[in-house]
């Protein structure tokens, strides 16, 4: 086994891939646990990126045979090839066993994982409460991932009391390293913070239109369905604010030509318009007051 990781990375001697693998096989066949999970990431290669599903199926046998002997490592590693079908046939039930048992060793990565099998309900039925529990055992081992997840479920509320603070707490140290998904979850918890406030604030403008112009056509400006003999005004005056008193317009018609009362979407409007992704007229034409035509 060490004769085929010289081998292998060219220790004391040239490296030699073939070779590197003919003495891993041999260590192997004789039950070596780390020659077994050698072999293993040996025919996994980086990530299982661009790998042969033979070379995968290769990794497999050997993550088990490593596996069946208690190795941790072995038995993530496997779970984790039938979790995301590297190899083998997608199976959660599968993944989720040789998770637990990694895990039951304290094998951080695992825990995390499994954490993210409740989390999701996969192989197991959804329960946020035991994925929390879960992420914070991988936390006490240094586990990044956990980290995110378990600030995650503080931001949404899901198997702990919603609290943005502890979310703060958890992304901060590790956006403070760099961590992009850490800054996106401060992001979030920002918006978070914000949405409160500008949901009063879309709810008291929404109730001011239906006073003015009335349900049908705040509810049909809302929809993004205008109708002819619509007020004009209401398109004019469909513009919510914020928390923070910024305005923005919530359905894209802002520009008006004067002459003609003809409402042309925004240009950013104009665009998902034009590549299909969004249903929306592309002018309004108003006469006293009133739609009068639509295009689409």
């Amino acid at each position: 086994m060490h004769l085929g990781k010289c081998y292998y990375n060219g220790v004391g001697i040239d490296q030699n891939n073939n070779l590197a693998l003919y003495w891993y096989r041999k260590a192997a066949d004789q039950g070596l646990v780390n020659a077994q999970t050698e072999l293993g990431d040996y025919y996994y290669g980086q990530d299982g990126v661009f790998q042969s599903i033979e070379k995968l199926k290769q990794a497999v046998t050997w993550y088990k045979k490593a596996a069946e002997q208690g190795n941790d490592y072995a038995q993530y590693s496997l779970a984790y090839c039938y979790y995301n079908g590297k190899g083998v046939d997608t199976n959660y039930p599968e993944a989720v066993k040789w998770y637990r048992k990694a895990a039951a060793q304290g094998y951080d990565a695992a825990l995390y994982e499994l954490g993210q099998c409740y989390y999701e309900g996969n192989g197991v039925a959804k329960n946020y409460q035991e994925a929390v529990k879960l992420f914070r055992q991988a936390i006490d081992k240094g586990n990044e991932d956990a980290q995110l997840a378990l600030a995650e479920c503080y931001l949404y509320g899901r198997g702990v009391k919603k609290n943005l603070d502890k979310a703060i707490g958890l992304y901060q140290p590790l956006a403070d390293k760099g961590n992009g998904s850490a800054k996106e979850g401060l992001r979030n918890v920002e918006a978070a913070r914000r949405a409160p406030a500008i949901d009063r604030a879309q709810n008291q403008y929404y109730n001011t239109i239906v006073r003015k112009y009335g349900a049908k056509a705040a509810n049909a400006m809302l929809n993004g369905r205008p109708y002819v003999g619509m007020p004009e005004g209401v398109i004019r005056d469909f513009v919510f604010v914020d928390g923070d008193g910024i305005a923005f317009n919530a359905y894209g018609f802002s520009r008006l030509v004067q002459g003609y009362k003809l409402y042309l979407p925004t240009t950013r409007l104009a665009i998902y318009i034009a590549a299909g992704n969004i249903k929306a007229p592309r002018w309004i034409y108003c006469q006293r007051g009133r739609v009068s035509a639509i295009k689409w």
